[in-house]
């Protein structure tokens, strides 16, 4: 991620024990060394430091930073920002059912989620993802470990107030089929290219061709074409 504080609006950010420790983590993987001190050394070691210690909020136990003067700072600020104001969590579905399966984000469409709702909300001036997939996949795997994710892609239980990815899929097929008068049976490829070519234009982010036919497949008993491959 960029650190150019032209491209990233300065505003002040709280980084609290667990941030912290998510900062630490990524500082030691990328510059490969061992993480030999622990969180609860960190906190109080950077406490006697002035830059550190004049920035610590007793009352909230967290220090408080400018969001442009640290190469990890921002990661941590906007993601969480953005997953607080936007994502749902959702906990009552089976996660052996379709409704589960369908409920998911991969994360390259949260990476771009997040470029669309920090520039919406003029937090960035960049044009370019301010977070990207290794960050967002690695913030969420620690800021959210319970949440379940497959093969480092597949973000399963959540949805997101910006974009509504199954039902932007269902409204599309409600509409070209009344475009097509109801055809009884329309093939996969013809549908996914439509939905494409509709959505270019007016949608953040694209479902992928295998999430596309799940939805159509889930349609099946529920109206009366029949997809074909």
């Amino acid at each position: 991620m960029s650190n150019d504080s032209n491209q990233i609006t300065n505003s002040e950010n709280s980084l609290d024990a667990r941030a912290l420790q998510f900062i630490w983590k990524r500082f030691c993987q990328k510059n490969k060394i061992p993480s030999i001190i622990s969180l609860n050394q960190v906190v109080p070691l950077l406490r006697t430091l002035p830059a550190f210690g004049e920035r610590y909020d007793e009352s909230r136990s967290c220090f408080t930073f400018v969001a442009g003067n640290n190469e990890y700072l921002p990661s941590v600020a906007l993601f969480n920002e953005f997953w607080q104001a936007t994502i749902k969590e959702i906990d009552d579905l089976d996660e052996d059912s379709m409704e589960y399966e369908l409920e998911q984000l991969e994360i390259d469409e949260i990476a771009t989620l997040i470029g669309s709702w920090l520039r919406k909300n003029g937090k960035i001036k960049s044009t370019h993802a301010p977070l990207d997939d290794e960050e967002v996949l690695a913030c969420i795997k620690h800021f959210y470990p319970h949440i379940r994710i497959d093969d480092n892609k597949y973000v399963f239980g959540i949805s997101c107030s910006l974009w509504n990815k199954q039902k932007d899929i269902r409204d599309f097929l409600d509409d070209y089929l009344m475009l097509t008068d109801n055809q009884k049976t329309i093939a996969y490829s013809n549908l996914y290219r439509a939905y494409c070519r509709e959505k270019l234009r007016t949608a953040i982010c694209l479902a992928n061709k295998n999430y596309f036919e799940k939805v159509c497949a889930s349609l099946i008993t529920e109206s009366s074409f029949t997809p074909q491959h």
